[in-house]
């Protein structure tokens, strides 16, 4: 946890540097870093990064969902041009593959 905490600290620093560059807003969406979350069926651990909102348990095989908290996509006017259309569809669980795989 606190080597995430540090990563965090550090992109939020260079955020204030190039601000100029690109929303501050965006940083989590961009730089992708691993969580960990509980599995509701079978309590393990499950990694999932934080621009997922599912993945699939590596113990059970159930997919487990991230709670997802409201973002900068939800209302900026300019969040598709800034993240990409299908980063933007992912995020808002709108494609199938947002659990992070490919597609089938």
């Amino acid at each position: 946890m606190a080597t995430s905490r540090w990563i965090v600290h550090r992109l939020v620093e260079e955020s204030r540097v190039n601000m100029n560059k690109f929303c501050p807003g965006s940083i989590a969406i961009k730089t992708p870093m691993p969580e960990t979350v509980e599995c509701s069926r079978c309590h393990g651990e499950v990694e999932i990064w934080t621009d997922e909102i599912k993945t699939v348990c590596p113990n059970c095989k159930s997919t487990v969902f991230k709670d997802r908290l409201p973002s900068c996509v939800d209302w900026c006017k300019f969040a598709e041009k800034c993240v990409g259309a299908d980063v933007l569809k992912r995020l808002k669980g709108e494609v199938e593959g947002s659990d992070g795989e490919e597609p089938a």
